[in-house]
């Protein structure tokens, strides 16, 4: 049986990963942040794990350009 919870979860970080991969692969910064405000438009769980994933990964980006 699976966990409905962790496998949202999974979606989102995976999301979340794809949506910083493409910021990275192709420098579009106007898609990343459309992809970010759909998600944020759109209340489901999935979606809220999609933007703790960025959010996740700014922290972590930002503490490592910060030491």
């Amino acid at each position: 049986m699976t966990d409905p919870l962790q496998e949202v979860r999974e979606q989102g970080l995976a999301a979340g990963v794809q949506i910083i991969a493409d910021l990275v692969r192709t420098r579009d910064l106007d898609e990343c942040i459309s992809q970010i405000r759909l998600a944020a438009i759109n209340d489901s769980k999935f979606n809220w794990h999609v933007l703790e994933s960025i959010a996740s990964f700014a922290a972590k980006g930002f503490e490592s350009n910060s030491s």
